[in-house]
């Protein structure tokens, strides 16, 4: 009978400890990034305010000049490390007609494009990491066509920020570039460990 309750305390000690590994290395990671944030705030802060300003001129923009986008938004997000995560998305329909067969002809069929970009302070001094993620969504059509993705993540140093990049990111979002014409330095990208 004390065999099966050592085995039970065992395993919620186990937990214990884990957990506050897990506490020990997020307090571990808050503490660098809070570091990399009080000697980049000015820059970081300077570059968010660059890109939602001219995200707010685009939207003011007439609907007849945004027509290959619905609207543009960006939004700080609050989380447990403090890193400052700033998203910012941009969404289109699309509506392709593809032949389906002599008898059948045409048929149509809609998807939705969605462009997402992240950016938060790394735990590396003088870097921030970008996240992005586009998808191409077969709306009622997923049966037939496989939706499309690309995710990638990078470090980008806080001194190579340039007047370019916040109008190219925009543009990105707006569908007038792509991802490969944004002027990042793609060197340290990487994935998350799964």
């Amino acid at each position: 009978m004390d065999n099966w309750i050592e085995s039970e305390e065992h395993e919620i000690e186990v937990r214990k400890r884990f957990s506050i590994d897990i506490r020990r290395r997020i307090e571990a990671k808050k503490q660098k990034i809070r570091a990399n944030f009080e000697q980049n705030s000015e820059k970081f802060g300077t570059f968010m305010n660059e890109i939602f300003t001219l995200i707010e001129r685009v939207n003011n923009l007439p609907e007849s000049k945004r027509t290959d986008f619905r609207e543009i938004e960006g939004r700080i997000k609050d989380n447990v490390l403090d890193n400052k995560l700033t998203i910012f998305s941009g969404s289109k329909r699309v509506e392709l007609r593809l032949f389906t067969g002599l008898f059948s002809g045409y048929d149509t069929f809609k998807y939705k494009h969605v462009r997402v970009i992240h950016f938060f302070i790394s735990k590396e001094m003088g870097k921030f990491e970008v996240e992005y993620k586009e998808s191409f969504n077969p709306k009622g059509h997923s049966k037939k066509y496989k939706k499309g993705r690309k995710h990638d993540i990078f470090r980008y140093k806080f001194d190579d920020i340039n007047d370019k990049l916040p109008i190219s990111i925009v543009e990105w979002l707006t569908f007038r570039k792509e991802f490969e014409q944004v002027p990042f330095d793609k060197k340290e990208l990487f994935r998350w460990k799964k």
